[in-house]
């Protein structure tokens, strides 16, 4: 039976595994909200303390190290709040959030469709003169172009972020919305907090626009792989091209 988008409780499920409830989501968000706070007075503190160590020479200023550092440190905690919480603890196993085997279709549709969501998000870009690579560049690129930073960004933003994001978006919340109130409400509610966690008014409509195109690949490929494949192909390509730019003005 094909997935019939919208239709509610009765929709087939997208896997035989034990499926999510509320109680995993509760302490896999508790988990992380405690994790993540945490996570933000550790960076408060050390930023605070590299900023007074420098005071007498020069202001602390972002390097790509640091950046990577903060970027990795989100996604780790992701990854093992997931495995410690839900797997270990919980006992839901890796099929439940979508780890099944995705058919060679399936992983050269995901790369068509990222390379397109690609050409497509630099021609509204375009459109909207609004571009998105001057916020890209503080996040992902602080000290401007350089091999070590073309390196480490591909891996932590292009691979890792991709990784950790798609099993919290699409194979937790997704999954568990689309299991209590069906396809359309789990891509729209997921999409918009996959939006809301980008925090730039800009960037955060892009992201629920991609979330929607992610959710409804892994509807219809029934596997997790999809998604992040396309979230994989579409962030190298973009790292690859903020630093390209700014190899040429450099």
């Amino acid at each position: 039976m094909s997935p019939q988008p919208g239709c509610g409780a009765a929709e087939e499920p997208l896997n035989r595994a034990r499926p999510i409830n509320g109680r995993d989501v509760a302490f896999a968000g508790g988990a992380l909200i405690a994790g993540f706070i945490v996570f933000a007075l550790s960076v408060a503190g050390v930023s605070i303390l590299l900023s007074y160590q420098g005071s007498t020479e020069k202001p602390f200023v972002l390097t790509v190290f640091f950046s990577a550092i903060l970027l990795l440190g989100q996604y780790l905690l992701i990854v093992g709040v997931v495995y410690g919480v839900l797997v270990r603890w919980r006992k839901l196993p890796w099929q439940s959030m979508g780890f099944r085997k995705i058919s060679k279709g399936w992983i050269i549709g995901a790369v068509i469709v990222a390379v397109a969501m690609a050409f497509l998000s630099e021609a509204i870009e375009r459109y909207l003169d609004y571009p998105l690579k001057d916020i890209a560049i503080l996040n992902f690129a602080p000290e401007g172009f350089s091999w070590s930073g073309l390196i480490i960004m591909t891996g932590i933003a292009g691979l890792a972020a991709p990784l950790g994001e798609e099993i919290l978006f699409r194979g937790i919340l997704y999954t568990w919305i689309r299991g209590k109130w069906g396809v359309a409400a789990g891509a729209i509610i997921s999409s918009l907090l996959f939006g809301v966690v980008h925090l730039h008014p800009v960037w955060i409509g892009f992201a629920a626009g991609i979330g929607i195109i992610l959710s409804l690949s892994y509807e219809y490929s029934r596997t997790l792989w999809t998604p992040i494949v396309i979230h994989m192909t579409n962030n190298t390509l973009a790292i690859l091209w903020l630093y390209y730019n700014l190899a040429l003005v450099e």
